[in-house]
């Protein structure tokens, strides 16, 4: 496996240990019984490569799932079914890659009929061979995922773990404090949703504090799509330390068992009664343990009258020392899925349009269905983005002919086809929720997924799609080239 990284610079760090996770990670969703891989990253006068969503798994996904529909053409199998014969397995599942990973939970056949019922694919080469005639190019392109979430990775600061404090006020209101930082990833919603959850009160009575390390504990923060497993890990066993110190408490105010007692809608009552004199609030048990009439009144003895918990959160599957084969694991949870793109060639202009992704995927539990869905689209937007627009160009004398962004072309709303996600949940075993890290799951597949439609849509020419981005100069070259070996063969 080789890669440019560009000139040695700030971003020469972060971008070349993105080859190392390609290297562990090309098997992707297959079992593959024989492996070995050599890295050799290849520095130029080229701009550095860095960090981007993805971060390597783009990288390892792109040549294998290329490779599967190649394949299944030389075999005379649809890619689906070559897909389907080299799946790891749902009861194969926790699964140990040869590489070195241990994969936490999935269904990848199921992904996959999901997916192909909501195309109906007979139908579409139906559709395809139709339109051929009038002229008209369709394609269908196929792409299975599987993202590596939540990294811990070795001589990295504050790493391999995530602290979270979850605190009750005097007004019987919460507070949770994490250094886990909102980049736009909805973390001001997902949180507090979690403490709702396991309090049973009102999300609005919720306050989430987070970034700043000097009032926060120490974490790594939202890098490497770990906030639904290393910060809502420690969110959520901080706010069950919490819960089980205040059932105490009520226990000793209620003179009740505790078996008897339940938490609901911001009170701590006995099961199913609907006494006032057999209940207290939140409120009321804040009230009497910071103001009057205090601990030593309120508190049973041998519990810390402090109305907040701590919980650092670490991962119990990581492995930092390799194995006899140089082996580590540095991901805990690995999302799916299967996404399947939709596009139009103009074989004048050479554009390529994509009509539609459709998804199935898979992060385990779901805290927030829309947040997931924005994850998956926005990547997705990232991944059209890299196969068919984005691409630093240089002359012969290695000037970059596109440094801003009037030349270097990012998609717009205009260049991001419709997307429809479907929803499937196999819990982790390796998280307290079950959830894993999702974030960067959109873009990782999406450039196979297209590149493989582009080629099925053109596969009258033997289209062969041989460099990225796919720009109209380079479809129309690749018809031309088909067009040629036709004639001669």
């Amino acid at each position: 496996m080789v890669e440019h990284i560009g000139v040695d610079g700030t971003c020469h760090a972060p971008g070349t240990p993105a080859l190392s996770v390609a290297g562990a990670y090309f098997p992707g969703p297959y079992k593959v019984p024989v492996y070995d891989v050599e890295i050799i990253g290849v520095v130029s006068n080229k701009a550095p490569y860095g960090a981007h969503r993805g971060y390597g798994k783009d990288i390892a996904n792109y040549p294998i799932e290329r490779m599967m529909d190649i394949a299944a053409r030389k075999l005379g199998i649809s890619p689906e079914e070559l897909r389907r014969r080299n799946f790891i397995k749902k009861d194969e599942f926790p699964y140990q890659q040869i590489s070195g990973p241990l994969y936490d939970s999935g269904d990848f056949d199921k992904l996959m009929d999901l997916v192909m019922d909501k195309i109906d694919y007979q139908n579409f080469k139906k559709k395809q061979l139709e339109l051929r005639k009038q002229g008209k190019y369709i394609g269908l392109g196929i792409a299975a995922m599987l993202e590596p979430s939540g990294a811990a990775v070795f001589n990295g600061i504050f790493n391999g773990y995530q602290a979270a404090t979850v605190r009750m006020t005097p007004e019987g209101h919460f507070q949770v404090l994490t250094s886990h930082q909102n980049i736009g990833q909805g973390v001001e919603t997902t949180i507090p949703q979690v403490v709702s959850q396991v309090m049973d009160v009102d999300i609005d009575d919720i306050r989430f504090v987070y970034g700043d390390t000097d009032i926060t504990p120490y974490g790594l923060g939202p890098f490497s799509s770990r906030g639904a497993m290393y910060t809502v890990s420690a969110v959520y066993e901080a706010a069950k330390m919490l819960k089980e110190k205040l059932l105490k408490i009520a226990v000793y105010l209620l003179k009740e068992d505790p078996e008897n007692l339940e938490m609901a809608n911001g009170t701590v009552r006995v099961k199913g009664t609907t006494n006032p004199e057999a209940a207290i609030s939140l409120k009321e048990i804040g009230n009497k343990v910071y103001l009057w009439p205090g601990p030593y009144a309120t508190v049973p003895e041998g519990i810390d009258c402090n109305l907040e918990a701590t919980y650092t959160w670490t991962s119990k599957v990581v492995k930092w020392e390799p194995d006899e084969h140089g082996r580590v694991n540095l991901y805990t949870t690995h999302p799916t899925g299967v996404f399947v793109a939709l596009v139009e060639v103009d074989i004048k202009t050479g554009l390529v349009k994509v009509d539609k992704f459709v998804v199935s995927h898979d992060c385990g539990t779901i805290i927030n269905p829309m947040i997931a869905d924005g994850q998956i689209a926005g990547g997705i937007a990232h991944g059209i983005g890299g196969v068919l627009l984005e691409d630093l160009a240089y002359d012969s004398n290695g000037f970059m002919t596109n440094p801003d962004f009037q030349h270097y072309l990012c998609p717009t709303a205009m260049d991001v086809s419709d997307i429809e996600t479907i929803h499937m949940q196999s819990p982790s075993p390796f998280t307290p929720l079950g959830t894993k890290g999702m974030g960067e799951g959109g873009t990782i597949p999406s450039p196979a997924a297209v590149a493989n439609a582009v080629e099925d849509a053109l596969s009258p020419f033997g289209v062969i799609v041989k460099d990225l981005p796919i720009t109209p100069e380079r479809v129309l070259e690749w018809i031309k080239q088909g067009e040629m070996q036709n004639v001669k063969s």
